[in-house]
């Protein structure tokens, strides 16, 4: 399997992007970036899926989606300030997008898989 610019990129830059398994309360500094509430956080942190971005074993961001009536939407995006304005929360993002659209697609979503554009 070909590899796009962006996963070129990324494995020049160290990144890796991909989807955390472990237990979200390691990321809960994460959330805090993104969202100031704590019982806000604590409302929605085990909902959906993340992906973290990994430099190495360090987890340097993440995007949490979630998944409603078909809607998926990123409820969460966060950078650690060191590593911000090196495009980390765009690949983040570009990732978030493939990775719905994957999950949409996917056989047992129940979605039709073909286009009906000409």
């Amino acid at each position: 399997m070909a590899l796009t610019l962006a996963q070129w990129r990324r494995l020049l830059a160290g990144i890796q992007i991909q989807i955390y398994e472990g237990s979200r309360c390691n990321l809960l500094s994460l959330f805090r970036l993104a969202d100031e509430s704590e019982s806000q956080i604590l409302s929605y942190y085990e909902m959906g899926s993340v992906l973290v971005a990994r430099d190495r074993d360090f987890v340097v961001g993440m995007a949490h989606i979630v998944e409603d009536a078909d809607v998926f939407e990123i409820v969460s995006l966060a950078v650690i300030l060191e590593r911000r304005g090196e495009g980390i929360g765009r690949q983040l993002v570009e990732e978030a997008v493939t990775y719905c659209c994957g999950s949409w697609f996917a056989p047992d979503h129940g979605k039709q898989t073909t286009s009906s554009f000409t």
